[in-house]
């Protein structure tokens, strides 16, 4: 039916033309985000194993999860923290010399490093299981767990639940103690939000993991002292985001879908308990902590001067004294050099 005046159909037109516009505008712009997403994955290639230890592969809900394990005696088991590049490489300074005394196992967490990242949300439980049934089918017998920041959250939940799995346990920075730790208190749950938006999100997420973006982090946040961090460093976190579908799991930690509530299991904890503390953490400060860690009198806690959010890495000698020293009082004294095998 044609119009019955022209001038309305002009009307019309000219209402219709800016959306059309519009749309086409986006459907350029999406597909020029689409082809620079290509372009930057191309860049990467398949994380191979980038620790030289052996590792395997545990067969979960997630999918395969890869390890790394070494030496021999009590085990002891690394759970790295939860970031946009988080993995295993996170513990390399104190896998060796540990190695020397004990049997260590370092997963790289579902969803994070070597792997599997499957399209699927992730939370708290995904953790707390994937920590617990690790330990029952893969370490076989009583461990040390040594975890850092929100890891070291769910490994307290982890030990209230299943304590018979747990020997003792060493918490880096644990989250889940203070209130702004437990709930996001900056607008993540927004950036979460533009990161699920297909093409989009993966061009946010390119933006947060830039290597420009990762050394920043890392300068200004993570380490005290900037100069600890290296160009293999960056790469190697840089390699690890663009790994595919690596924005799956990073973006539940940002939105605070894995983050946990542990002041009550904090005071429920059992085992013999080492809480370790970089001095000039300014992502998750000890200052801000120490009134709720009064809450376990039977916590040691010990802070290690000169170091940020990760003093496993910045100050590794010394964590590594604080760790052995506590295994060793409980009854884990790392293995005679003559008597460790590989």
């Amino acid at each position: 039916m044609g119009c019955v005046k022209k001038t309305k159909c002009k009307r019309s037109g000219s209402r219709i033309k800016p959306f059309v516009r519009l749309a086409v505008g986006a459907a350029a712009a999406t597909g020029v985000a689409a082809g620079i997403n290509a372009y930057i994955a191309s860049r990467g290639h398949r994380l191979q194993s980038y620790l030289p230890f052996r590792h395997d592969w545990y067969q979960w809900d997630t999918g395969r999860v890869a390890y790394f394990h070494a030496g021999s005696g009590h085990p002891v088991v690394l759970i790295h923290s939860h970031n946009a590049a988080a993995s295993a490489y996170e513990y390399r300074q104190i896998i060796a010399e540990l190695a020397e005394g004990y049997r260590v196992f370092i997963p790289d967490l579902p969803g994070f490093g070597m792997s599997d990242r499957r399209r699927r949300p992730y939370f708290p439980d995904t953790y707390i299981r994937f920590l617990l049934e690790f330990l029952r089918d893969v370490v076989r017998q009583p461990a040390t767990v040594i975890a850092s920041s929100l890891s070291a959250a769910h490994a307290i939940r982890a030990a209230v639940e299943q304590p018979e799995l747990i020997a003792d346990l060493v918490v880096v920075a644990p989250t889940g103690l203070i209130e702004s730790t437990v709930k996001p208190e900056h607008p993540l749950p927004l950036v979460s939000a533009a990161l699920r938006v297909p093409v989009w999100g993966q061009s946010v997420f390119n933006i947060v993991v830039a290597r420009s973006a990762i050394q920043k982090y890392l300068r200004r946040q993570v380490f005290r002292n900037p100069w600890h961090v290296t160009e293999d460093m960056i790469e190697q976190a840089w390699l690890t985001a663009h790994q595919p579908n690596a924005l799956e799991a990073p973006q539940s930690f940002i939105s605070g879908a894995t983050w946990l509530d542990v002041r009550d299991d904090y005071t429920k904890v059992t085992q013999p308990l080492m809480v370790v503390w970089g001095r000039d953490d300014v992502i998750n400060p000890y200052v801000r902590n120490a009134g709720a860690l009064s809450a376990n009198s039977q916590a040691a806690i010990r802070l290690i001067a000169d170091s940020g959010a990760l003093p496993q890495e910045e100050q590794s000698e010394r964590f590594l004294d604080i760790a052995t020293e506590f295994m060793s009082e409980n009854g884990h004294a790392p293995r005679r050099s003559e008597d460790t095998t590989e």
